[in-house]
């Protein structure tokens, strides 16, 4: 797996536990290229809460759904927004399982 690390994301415990609970990009399964995105973006009042951040792929060799999310891909929005919604209100437990993992204390 290859995950780049997040240039702004500060807090170190918080990147430790979403660098081990990611798997896999959640709109393509993909596992190369993982990238971390807020899913209400920090210009849109997201924080860098765990319940706010998901795993996307990027680059080359990759299906690029974190570039193609910013640029309004549909497919990826709603392949995110569907999974997103179906874990209700955004808490750490709803979330966790796009995280690739259980909730955390």
């Amino acid at each position: 797996m290859d995950l780049r690390p997040a240039k702004r994301i500060k807090d170190p415990d918080l990147l430790r536990r979403l660098h081990l609970r990611m798997r896999e990009c959640l709109a393509c399964g993909g596992t190369y290229g993982l990238t971390l995105h807020h899913v209400v973006l920090r210009g849109q009042g997201g924080d860098d809460s765990e319940e706010n951040i998901i795993v996307l792929c990027q680059g080359p060799g990759t299906q690029n759904c974190h570039g193609r999310w910013h640029d309004g891909d549909h497919e990826v929005r709603a392949v995110v927004e569907s999974a997103v919604e179906s874990f209700g209100s955004g808490t750490t437990d709803s979330l966790s399982p796009l995280l690739g993992g259980g909730a955390t204390g």
